[in-house]
């Protein structure tokens, strides 16, 4: 009995001449996201606070968006306008303008025919001896000019009727193509007014809040994603 009892014993004093265990040396490190705006920005709201759990995409803070939401209404008018310039191009002149284009033949015509007249009858006059080669004259080239007045606004009709020229037309789709870049661009500048998270994770510290200055190198929430903890273990 007395020799079962002296095994703990004796492994004790023999463990104590042993060598001690090596001990490992390390350190827990996160490997933090800073959320920041890509333009500076006034802090709106912050809708999250320290240690809060969020998932991918959940809003944490908004930015003040007057001026992203000014672009975005300026980039949507030029686009409207630049479209609006390319339909009239590929159709030709608007209803209004072709009335007035009408009228100018119809008012050409009609003075083209009084010009015919005034010819017809100085032409009668000279034949008979009673008219002079003045007034035939004049009343000759007036009629020319009438004929040409009337030549030149129907082929301004005719053009009025007919689209704008390729190159033209291709000019003002370029243009319909920049504007709708230009719309995307300030559609995605708004966007980014809204700071979301890029994946599950944890908030680890409220760096600003509503009424402070953000930027891209201000942050506003500072956050350690799920799975970005990393522990470094050293074994002398």
């Amino acid at each position: 009995m007395s020799f079962l009892c002296s095994l703990p014993l004796a492994a004790q004093l023999f463990g104590a001449c042993a060598p001690a265990a090596p001990l490992a040396v390390g350190y827990v490190e996160g490997e933090y996201v800073l959320m920041a705006p890509i333009e500076v920005a006034q802090v709106a709201t912050v809708t999250v606070r320290r240690g809060d759990r969020v998932e991918t995409g959940a809003a944490v803070a908004t930015l003040e968006d007057a001026d992203a939401r000014i672009e975005v209404a300026q980039a949507e008018a030029a686009l409207a306008q630049a479209q609006a310039q390319l339909a009239d191009l590929q159709v030709g002149k608007r209803s209004e303008e072709i009335a007035v284009l009408k009228a100018e033949v119809d008012m050409a015509k009609a003075q083209a025919a009084d010009a015919k007249r005034k010819y017809d009858r100085a032409s009668d006059l000279y034949k008979r001896g009673t008219g002079t080669q003045a007034d035939y004259d004049t009343a000759s080239a007036s009629l020319e000019t009438a004929n040409a007045q009337v030549g030149q606004a129907e082929a301004n009709l005719a053009v009025g009727n007919l689209p704008a020229r390729p190159e033209t037309i291709k000019a003002a789709d370029n243009q319909v193509k920049q504007a709708q870049s230009a719309l995307r661009q300030a559609e995605w500048r708004l966007s980014k007014r809204v700071l979301t998270a890029p994946s599950p994770g944890r908030v680890n510290d409220v760096i600003r809040n509503p009424g402070d200055t953000a930027g891209p190198t201000a942050p506003v929430i500072s956050m350690l994603p799920d799975g970005a903890v990393k522990l470094s273990v050293y074994v002398p």
